[in-house]
């Protein structure tokens, strides 16, 4: 199978938004505690703020810490892994998908093996940044984010290569 103009520039374009992402994540990683709360900090504000826009008050003192933590863990480890794992599923799949021995399924290991790769090395860099912590349980919920973003993907590869429905009627 000979790979068209369209998937030549499809792979370019995710690995862009791909290396885009991940570095993202790694600078994100290597920023001091003081540097970090304040990044996540803002965005917690803003979120809060537009929330609390459209429905007032639903964010106030009594759920402001659970929010930050929602916002900390939810966005900022699984959402952010989540992009990675689509754009860099994308990237492979789109990369590789006309090379012989490129399946699915070696697909999806070889972004599977790098996420976790990547999740992993953000939090052993974060052991060596100060007033930061790596933690175990990071890896395993942007691990998860990474996996929901492949998902998504095979998800979008059925859709799109599902075959159509013959017009026929049956007799």
């Amino acid at each position: 199978m000979k790979t068209t103009r369209k998937d030549k520039a499809l792979a370019i374009i995710f690995i862009v938004l791909s290396l885009i992402i991940n570095v993202v994540i790694v600078y994100q990683a290597c920023l001091n505690g003081n540097l970090s709360s304040a990044s996540s900090g803002t965005i917690t504000k803003v979120l809060m703020d537009t929330i609390n826009f459209v429905l007032p008050n639903t964010i106030n003192n009594g759920n402001y810490e659970n929010f930050v933590v929602f916002v900390r863990k939810g966005i900022g480890h699984f959402g952010g892994f989540m992009v990675s794992g689509l754009f860099t599923t994308l990237a492979v799949y789109y990369t590789f998908k006309n090379v012989v021995w490129y399946k699915h399924l070696s697909g999806i290991l070889i972004s599977l093996v790098f996420g976790i790769m990547l999740a992993s090395m953000t939090e052993i860099i974060q052991l060596t940044v100060d007033n930061r912590s790596g933690e175990f349980t990071d890896v395993l919920l942007d691990t998860a984010g990474y996996i929901v973003g492949i998902l998504i993907v095979l998800l979008i590869i059925y859709i799109l290569n599902k075959p159509k429905a013959s017009n026929k009627q049956s007799q």
